[in-house]
C-alpha cells in the first residue's frame, strides 16, 4: 500500500490559524449563552474549532481553485483574433464547437485565422497560439491544432503545449 504524503506549508498553517482563532471566539461566544460552566464551554468551543477549521479551510481552497479557472468565452471575431493573440483562448471553444473550419482548404483557413501559424508535428498539421488559458497549475500556453486530410480541414482541437 502506497503511503499518502501531505506537505504542510507555512502558508497553510497561517491560513488555518487565521480561520481557527475567530472560529474559536465565535464558538465560545455562542456557547456562552447556552453553557455557564467555563471549562466545559471552552472544551466544546475548542472541539468545534478543531473539527470545523479544516472543513472551512478546504471549502475556501476549493472555491478559489474553481474560481481561478473561470474566464468569459466569446464568439469568434476575426478582428479580435488577429489583434489579440494572447486572448484567443476565449474564442477557441466557439471555433471548435461550431466546426467552422471543417472542410476548409489551407488558404481559406489562413484567410480566416491569419498567417501567424506554426507547422505542426506533421506536414498536414498547423497550429495557432491562443495564449495562456486561466486555471490552476497552468504554466504552458495552449494552441489550436488543425489537421488536414485530402487538402481540407479534418480535425480542430485545442491542447496545451
Amino acid at each position: 500500500m502506497e503511503a499518502i504524503s501531505f506537505i504542510v506549508t507555512n502558508g497553510m498553517v497561517m491560513g488555518l490559524l487565521i480561520i481557527a482563532y475567530p472560529l474559536f471566539l465565535i464558538s465560545n461566544w455562542i456557547l456562552s449563552n447556552r453553557i455557564n460552566a467555563s471549562p466545559k464551554r471552552h472544551a466544546l468551543a475548542l472541539g468545534s474549532t478543531v473539527v470545523l477549521t479544516p472543513v472551512i479551510y478546504i471549502l475556501l481552497v476549493m472555491t478559489l481553485m474553481i474560481g481561478d479557472g473561470y474566464y468569459k468565452r466569446t464568439s469568434f471575431n476575426q478582428e479580435d483574433w488577429l489583434s489579440q493573440p494572447d486572448e484567443r483562448f476565449k474564442m477557441s471553444k466557439d471555433i471548435i464547437d461550431s466546426r467552422m473550419l471543417i472542410g476548409m482548404e489551407f488558404e481559406q483557413v489562413v484567410g480566416v485565422l491569419g498567417e501567424d501559424f506554426s507547422i505542426g508535428s506533421s506536414e498536414y498539421t498547423i497550429s495557432y497560439y491562443i495564449g495562456f488559458v486561466p486555471g490552476m497549475f497552468r504554466i504552458d500556453p495552449d494552441i489550436i491544432e488543425i489537421r488536414f486530410a485530402n487538402g481540407k480541414v479534418a480535425e480542430v482541437k485545442q491542447r496545451e503545449t
